[in-house]
């Protein structure tokens, strides 16, 4: 009778190191899987990396008796948006002003029946140019993000800075690779 017993007992599953190396496996089989499927963890969870942008606004038909009435722009100024307040960046060099234009239709003459354009420089109007530089988030799909603003060509960003307010219009956006 003890015989019996102890044979029944000894015949349980051994662990051995032909079964570590098979879980091992099965674990690197998984992990490798999950990789492929999802490329960049963070972004699937909505944590893209962090980057530095640098960025330009284009601020059309600003007045050019406000910017000469001192309403500069200088560098390392904050930029933060209008509507919430949240920093959008800081300007890097100066500001730059160029002529506004406006483009007119010109009736043809005797010789040419065809109309066409001509651009009239805006008296009284300038273009302004601002470069701003900030951490911004990039998400697969919607591109970067600073402080829940999306930046990104053509879009329009009502920015404050100590000394102007304005809308503009962002035109190239580019990453700092350092």
């Amino acid at each position: 009778m003890e015989n019996s017993k102890r044979k029944t007992s000894q015949k349980g599953w051994k662990f051995n190191l032909l079964d570590v190396v098979i879980i091992i496996l099965i674990i690197a089989f998984v992990g490798a899987s999950v990789g492929l499927l999802i490329p960049r963890v963070t972004d699937f969870f909505g944590n893209g990396g962090n980057v530095t942008v640098v960025y330009t606004v284009v601020f059309s038909e600003v007045d050019e008796d406000l910017l000469e009435a001192g309403a500069g722009i200088y560098d390392a100024e904050t930029a933060k948006d209008k509507s919430t307040g949240r920093v959008l960046g800081t300007v890097i060099g100066d500001a730059l002003l160029d002529n506004c234009y406006e483009f007119v239709v010109k009736e043809g003459t005797e010789n040419e029946d065809v109309p066409s354009l001509e651009s009239v420089i805006l008296e009284g109007k300038k273009s302004l140019t601002v470069t701003l530089t900030a951490s911004a988030t990039y998400k697969e799909g919607s591109g970067y993000e600073v402080n829940g603003q999306r930046i990104a060509c053509n879009t329009e960003l009502d920015i404050i800075l100590p000394n102007f307010t304005g809308r503009g219009v962002c035109t190239v956006v580019t990453e700092d690779r350092g």
